[in-house]
């Protein structure tokens, strides 16, 4: 965080419950790195979409209700619209690093080989939308996984 504010940039964080914000903002001043940081109690994607410009850096672990009507908000597949929405204000080549990309199993453990089925399902769309915007993508298998995208330039 302080070499993000030593470059001139600035932070927003996004979650709509107030309690994990009030958290993350406590946690920020305690540590520190406080200073330009946006603490946003919204909606990620209606934010994204008329709030936010000139992104170079995305972090990305969010988590829509396990039951939903609109199955593009429901669990992880709500990484989606979210990157849909945020992708017009990502700068090229700037960087999405989301969390719980969980698409390997690397212990062959029978829970992972279910959850993996499952993500491959929630990431469907996603992953089409990645291949359209995005002119490099990796995921590094673990125990929860972690996904690195770049912007088409």
């Amino acid at each position: 965080m302080r070499e993000v504010v030593a470059a001139g940039g600035e932070v927003t964080l996004i979650d709509t419950d107030d309690t994990v914000m009030h958290l993350a903002r406590r946690n920020f001043e305690r540590l520190g790195v406080s200073e330009n940081v946006n603490f946003v109690v919204a909606d990620a994607i209606s934010y994204s979409r008329a709030e936010l410009a000139d992104i170079d850096f995305v972090a990305l672990d969010a988590e829509g209700p396990k039951s939903c009507a609109d199955e593009d908000l429901r669990d992880k597949a709500i990484y989606y619209p979210i990157t849909q929405a945020i992708a017009p204000a990502m700068l090229p080549g700037s960087i999405l690093l989301a969390h719980n990309v969980l698409l390997e199993n690397v212990t062959k453990n029978a829970y992972f080989e279910e959850r993996i089925a499952y993500n491959e399902l929630q990431y469907a769309r996603w992953h089409g939308f990645l291949s359209e915007q995005f002119d490099f993508r990796r995921s590094y298998p673990s125990t929860e996984g972690v996904g690195i995208y770049r912007k088409a330039r």
